[in-house]
């Protein structure tokens, strides 16, 4: 982890604060236009970014084994998430363990969350 010193210019009493940041990797993934507008329409129907929920299906390993791959069709949205580097090794582990892309297997597993949110919508 790293540690940086913030001062403080105003206040004397208080003029500096470590803060401990932690190490992540940027991680982005081009999806199709529609498939970008229903991920952000869950989210903000669960009241949680799209990173966030993004961060709960990867620390969910069943999921990547029913996921199927959905062709990137154009035009695409380029969606971005900070990963926190120990979960970024963790979904690059189990990619390589799966033999998948990872950019594939997002965007199976995210068209994959919301077929599943669909189908529970209409259950009875």
């Amino acid at each position: 982890m790293k540690s940086q010193t913030i001062s403080n210019p105003i206040s004397s009493t208080h003029s500096d604060m470590t803060t401990t940041a932690e190490e992540t990797v940027c991680f982005t993934v081009d999806l199709p236009l529609s498939l970008h507008q229903q991920f952000s329409a869950l989210a903000e129907r669960q009241g949680i970014s799209k990173a966030e929920l993004f961060r709960l299906m990867i620390e969910n390993p069943k999921l990547g084994a029913i996921a199927q791959p959905v062709p990137l069709r154009r035009p695409t949205k380029r969606f971005t998430v900070d990963l926190p580097l120990a979960l970024h090794e963790a979904f690059s582990i189990q990619m390589i363990r799966q033999h998948q892309k990872k950019a594939v297997w997002v965007r199976g597993a995210i068209a994959q969350l919301l077929k599943d949110m669909k189908d529970d919508a209409v259950m009875p």
